[in-house]
């Protein structure tokens, strides 16, 4: 059963009772898909049925038009894989290690051809590493994240990085990677939090 990266939508992420004839959609194993569908905006989710239907709907990908090069030369050599996992968008999840850590690593893939930046799991940045997503039509890139700490950098007595500075510095490492990165996180405090976490002594 496929699951929503978020448990609610407002009605405003939301766009019910869309329809395909075809040529947009399929299945993640690989069948095109036709009839009603629905969108989550802010995750940039698709699935089948006119709304969410947990057991019912199955999430949608981009229908991938596979070339007729392609297709003449698995006829030939049907062994050879030529399918790739296609990206998802992945909702950040803060946990109180990330918080105690005072950063987390986020990863992002980009079309080369498109302008769309997605952010994306672990997982999927290991896929990216491994192959399983096509290295030809992709680029990505890891970035260390600040969410703890002062906002403003400090030299006295000691000097410690700003948040705002450690993380302009990150996507300044991997704009030459992910062009347009810097459009996408214009929010440097995106998950900040100003408290200071300290490990409760063990009272046993």
């Amino acid at each position: 059963m496929d699951t929503r990266l978020k448990i609610r939508y407002s009605i405003a992420e939301t766009r019910n009772n869309l329809y395909t004839y075809g040529g947009e959609w399929q299945t993640e194993d690989g069948v095109e898909y036709r009839g009603l569908y629905h969108q989550y905006t802010v995750t940039s989710e698709t699935f089948t049925q006119s709304t969410w239907q947990p057991n019912a709907s199955r999430r949608l990908v981009e229908l991938k038009n596979t070339p007729e090069l392609v297709k003449q030369y698995t006829a030939v050599q049907p062994n050879i894989d030529v399918n790739f996992q296609t990206p998802r968008p992945d909702a950040i999840r803060i946990t109180e290690q990330m918080r105690r850590d005072g950063y987390f690593t986020r990863y992002f893939l980009k079309k080369i051809n498109e302008t769309l930046i997605v952010e994306v799991s672990a997982e999927q940045y290991a896929a990216y590493q491994n192959r399983k997503i096509d290295n030809n039509m992709y680029t990505a890139a890891a970035l260390r994240w600040q969410i703890t700490g002062p906002l403003q950098t400090v030299t006295v007595p000691v000097k410690i990085t700003g948040v705002l500075d450690a993380n302009q510095q990150s996507i300044k490492q991997i704009e030459k990677q992910i062009p347009g990165i810097s459009s996408k996180l214009t929010n440097l405090t995106e998950f900040y939090s100003d408290t200071d976490y300290v490990v409760p002594r063990n009272i046993n």
